[in-house]
């Protein structure tokens, strides 16, 4: 199984397992195993070191666990590898040993290009939702404007007398103008909302 250190939740998440039964198995990023891994940045034998709690080393025997492989970029412990027994059932040798440092190596800096493109990735997507969003409220905001000011406008010159003095007529022909250029504007959002949604 491999876990990997999520941010978010403070703990080393399950992503990958090929016959891991505890699906549920998380590892809490100050747990003493966490703890001596980033401290040693070495390869754990669960059989022979006695530098964690027994109840944890019978945890992980228990689980079929012979190996505990940190995966660190740059002194932080991104993840970390167990492994079961060989497929030979022989013990780990030391030549096993260095090949699998080796391995972690390569696959630690993958991990953490993966982090990183990942990173990339969701700072492109919010700095587009933003871009998106000032065009949406430049987009909404301009027909909305004209809306205003039509209706004070109009609403201004009535209060203030200045239709007073025109026919039934004109005030009919001065409404209906403002209530096109109005369902103009209302169209226009609407066509924007409309392309807003398909887009999502």
């Amino acid at each position: 199984p491999i876990f990997i250190y999520d941010k978010f939740t403070n703990r080393y998440d399950l992503i990958a397992s090929s016959d891991f039964k505890d699906k549920g198995y998380k590892i809490a990023n100050d747990s003493q195993l966490v703890r001596i891994l980033g401290q040693r940045g070495a390869i754990i034998r669960t059989d022979s070191d006695e530098s964690f709690k027994s109840q944890e080393r019978d945890r992980l025997k228990a689980m079929g666990i012979e190996l505990i492989i940190p995966l660190s970029a740059h002194k932080e412990l991104i993840g970390l590898l167990y492994l079961g027994k060989k497929k030979s059932d022989e013990d780990y040798t030391e030549d096993d040993i260095g090949a699998l440092s080796d391995l972690s190596g390569a696959l630690s800096i993958s991990l953490k290009n993966a982090q990183l493109f990942d990173e990339r990735a969701d700072a492109e997507k919010r700095a587009l939702v933003g871009t998106i969003a000032t065009g949406i409220n430049h987009e909404i905001g301009n027909p909305l404007n004209i809306i205003t000011i039509k209706l004070d406008t109009f609403r201004i010159l009535a209060k203030e007398g200045m239709m007073e003095h025109k026919s039934k007529d004109e005030i009919m022909k001065e409404i209906g103008e403002i209530t096109k250029v109005c369902l103009d504007s209302v169209q226009r959002i609407a066509e924007i909302t409309k392309q807003v949604a398909e887009f999502a």
